[in-house]
């Protein structure tokens, strides 16, 4: 997590590629601790669901937010980090998209590629 402003009219933050504005008086309710392992804060983190139609981009991992069975299945279907990963068609309605992944197309909605932490360039 970084902060990005913080002042008497709102509280700005970036966490796991996504920016969140609060106002001070619900970011007061939030407590936040150091974490015993360290990890660096890369800037150019994003979101899957984020990703334009004709962009590559590396996973870097999936959102500490997706647990159980879901978070496996992703694993299992191949997306890991290190792995290459590209929109191979859209859908009409825009939900769900299918991903290019290690030789496969794989349909993922929205919400779930929203768990997905891409590394993207500026």
């Amino acid at each position: 997590m970084r902060i990005i402003e913080n002042n008497n009219t709102r509280v700005v933050f970036h966490s796991e590629g996504e920016q969140f504005v609060l106002a001070p008086i619900v970011a007061g309710n939030i407590t936040i601790s150091l974490s015993e392992k360290v990890e660096l804060q890369k800037e150019n983190i994003a979101r899957l669901s984020s990703l334009k139609l004709d962009e590559k981009t590396i996973i870097v991992g999936l959102s500490k937010e997706y647990r159980g069975e879901s978070r496996r299945r992703l694993l299992d279907l191949g997306f890991v980090k290190g792995a290459t990963v590209a929109i191979d068609l859209l859908n009409p309605l825009g939900d769900p998209k299918a991903y290019f992944i290690k030789g496969t197309a794989i349909a993922l909605r929205k919400d779930q590629a929203s768990k997905i932490l891409i590394n993207r360039k500026e």
